[in-house]
């Protein structure tokens, strides 16, 4: 059975010890090659190591049987760092279509698709999407800024104006 083995894959995940995370989650998958969560963490530490080729599959393999958000935010990053921006959004949008998601990880996703289409300078879909924020949570940050970015490239000033005072209102400290 791998429950040894899953502690200590916890604890030297933990300590950040790689080496270690991925030999005990190897050791894990030979003893039970379904184990989604010897899996999830083999995907983690081949992610921080930059392995992202190698993380890409482990995740895909952790989804066919377990739909959670964290998966698909980190298969998300994963299709980032590989520079897939647009099946980083596609995996995005699968997690918008998850029932009974909470307040907080519909902005989660939704801040992270700003954040895509903000580096792929899509500013039309970056101003609809913090919009969409910013209907659930008028005074969040992130999402006023990147309406900000957004409307400035329209050259809508004013309300990149009223984006300013705003995020001022709420965070005096920030720009």
């Amino acid at each position: 059975h791998a429950w040894p083995n899953l502690a200590l894959i916890h604890a030297f995940n933990k300590k950040e010890d790689f080496t270690k995370t991925l030999e005990y989650a190897s050791i894990g998958l030979i003893i039970d090659p379904d184990n989604t969560i010897c899996w999830g963490a083999k995907s983690v530490v081949l992610y921080k190591l930059e392995k992202y080729e190698e993380a890409l599959e482990c995740i895909e393999r952790v989804l066919r049987t377990e739909k959670k958000v964290e998966f698909y935010f980190l298969k998300a990053e994963i299709l980032n760092e590989l520079n897939f921006k647009s099946k980083s959004l596609e995996c995005l949008n699968e997690v918008l279509s998850l029932e009974n998601l909470k307040k907080e990880i519909v902005v989660m996703a939704l801040t992270k698709k700003c954040k895509l289409l903000s580096e792929s300078e899509n500013y039309k879909k970056l101003l609809n999407v913090s919009n969409e924020i910013l209907t659930i949570d008028e005074n969040n940050l992130h999402a006023l800024k990147y309406k900000f970015q957004a409307l400035n490239e329209f050259n809508e000033f004013q309300k990149c104006w009223e984006c300013c005072n705003k995020i001022l209102e709420i965070d005096e400290n920030d720009f």
